[in-house]
């Protein structure tokens, strides 16, 4: 179980270094896990990996996982409203330099936001 002062360390350290995974990552774990309860978003998705999809393959594959991982546990899909031009031209370039899973996750972001 995460307490809200540990939530509120790593908020503030993802504030200040938006692109680092590791933080990112660690964060993203403990929202699922507030005092016993997930609270994760698809908003909080965006919110914790968007700037890394917007620097790095391995920030958009990292955001594609959040996805699923949040989908799987509660149904909720991507949505378009999450999604600005930005994210989205980095989710499509990341669909031609990925294989496997991490293809099959943003082809299904996409198709989930309408833009199969």
């Amino acid at each position: 179980m995460v307490a809200n002062r540990e939530i509120d360390t790593l908020r503030e350290s993802l504030r200040r270094d938006p692109t680092n995974l590791g933080v990112a990552s660690r964060y993203w774990n403990a929202l699922g896990n507030v005092q016993g309860h997930d609270v994760r978003s698809g908003r909080d998705v965006v919110d914790v990996f968007g700037a890394a999809a917007l620097s790095s393959i391995a920030g958009t594959k990292a955001l594609t996982l959040a996805f699923r991982q949040l989908f799987e546990k509660s149904g909720e899909s991507p949505r378009p409203v999450f999604f600005d031009q930005k994210l989205v031209r980095a989710l499509k370039l990341a669909v031609s330099e990925s294989s496997g899973q991490d293809a099959s996750n943003l082809r299904w972001i996409l198709k989930s936001i309408g833009l199969s």
